[in-house]
């Protein structure tokens, strides 16, 4: 009898669960996608590359998988997902900020702070950011980790120039051990590293070399100046012809 009684409870229960599965994934379908944080990246596309499945429930979807999915969009540096009770989804991201201009014969790409590539520009739609050279886009947009973090120091010294002078700096990096960076008229040559080490160093004898620089140039104003910050602890600086 013990045994009927439990056959019939378990039977029960199967039932029971048969016929409010599908009652409980209909009140959980996803039915509201909220998404903050955007700005570069319109809602429609937020809602594209997740993909969601037009039955998909609160049950059903996957937070991180749907965070990976977003965060291959190349303006989506960050995505975090949460469920909303009853049918909504809570979407945050964080986007990525153009930072630098990668210029090329092939091509002309706008990067991120992190040297990440996200869009082709066209002629006649670069922004005055500074300008990077010597970097291959293509394999910049393959993903080529060393290529990212070589833009990324590049980006890195541009911004220490654009803080200092007026003007649209431009970075040559195709030598990885001298980044070379080029603002009104000036060279500044970095070396491989401890770029704003070298660089305090220079701004707090900055008066100093201004002087000389002077002296080197008979008094002219035209600023062809070469800054040498290879060499550790040294400033060097010559006239350019």
């Amino acid at each position: 009898m013990g045994i009927m009684l439990a056959g019939v409870t378990v039977w029960a229960a199967i039932l029971g669960y048969q016929t409010a599965a599908p009652l409980v994934a209909t009140w959980l379908t996803v039915k509201d996608v909220m998404v903050s944080g955007h700005n570069q990246v319109p809602r429609a596309e937020v809602l594209d590359y997740l993909k969601l499945d037009s039955h998909a429930t609160l049950l059903s979807v996957n937070s991180r998988h749907l965070a990976l999915r977003l965060e291959a969009h190349p303006w989506i540096k960050h995505a975090d997902i949460k469920r909303v009770l009853p049918n909504g989804l809570q979407v945050h991201i964080v986007e990525r900020h153009a930072a630098a201009v990668l210029r090329s014969s092939a091509m002309t790409l706008l990067l991120d702070e992190e040297g990440h590539p996200l869009s082709v520009l066209s002629e006649g739609t670069e922004p005055g950011l500074p300008i990077l050279v010597g970097l291959n886009p293509t394999r910049l947009m393959s993903g080529e980790r060393e290529l990212i973090k070589t833009a990324q120091r590049g980006i890195e010294v541009a911004g220490m120039l654009t803080r200092t002078f007026d003007g649209r700096p431009e970075v040559d990096v195709a030598n990885g051990e001298n980044v070379v960076a080029y603002v009104q008229g000036l060279r500044v040559q970095f070396g491989g590293s401890s770029f704003e080490e070298k660089w305090d160093l220079y701004r707090k004898l900055e008066p100093h070399v201004a002087g000389n620089l002077s002296t080197l140039t008979h008094g002219r104003a035209d600023g062809r100046s070469d800054i040498d910050l290879r060499y550790p602890g040294k400033v060097i600086v010559r006239e350019r012809g």
